[in-house]
């Protein structure tokens, strides 16, 4: 069963928050993000390849929620997670099932999916680790986006 959450990091946050850069298009709490050449954030763009374990978060301080996109040119609320610390990522509609336990990796959508087998080297799937499902969720018959608590490792 898919989460529902009001706030994306859910442990005692030790990581570095980032307040300063822009967001280069929409971007929705909980997806995971990377800066562009142009100094700005986007949804992390490349499925299954290295990604830093930076999330995109509400933005409480403006009474705006999980379900609250930024815009372009909003300043962006991201957060570097440190590994342990909890969040809860954004999963596709239609997603393939994934199983608390099950290593995580970016989907290239700013989501998460279920760490794949089609990297080039085993080394370049293990870079692509981006969390730990801490529990199972089925969105394949989802028609919208979905929460899943996920570790940072």
């Amino acid at each position: 069963m898919a989460s529902s959450c009001n706030v994306i990091v859910q442990s005692q946050k030790k990581g570095v928050e980032d307040c300063s850069k822009a967001a280069a298009a929409a971007i929705k709490p909980g997806h995971i993000i990377e800066l562009t050449s142009a100094g700005t954030y986007q949804v992390h763009s490349s499925a299954a390849s290295n990604a830093a374990c930076c999330i995109a978060e509400e933005q409480g301080e403006l009474n705006k929620g999980t379900t609250d996109a930024y815009a372009q040119y909003d300043y962006v609320k991201a957060y570097y997670m440190l590994p342990g610390e909890q969040a809860y990522f954004r999963v596709a509609a239609g997603a393939t099932a994934i199983t608390k336990g099950f290593f995580l990796e970016s989907a290239g959508d700013g989501t998460v999916r279920k760490l794949g087998t089609d990297a080039a080297t085993d080394q370049d799937q293990r870079a692509a680790i981006v969390c730990r499902a801490d529990e199972t969720v089925d969105n394949s018959g989802g028609a919208s986006e979905v929460f899943i608590l996920a570790t940072a490792v």
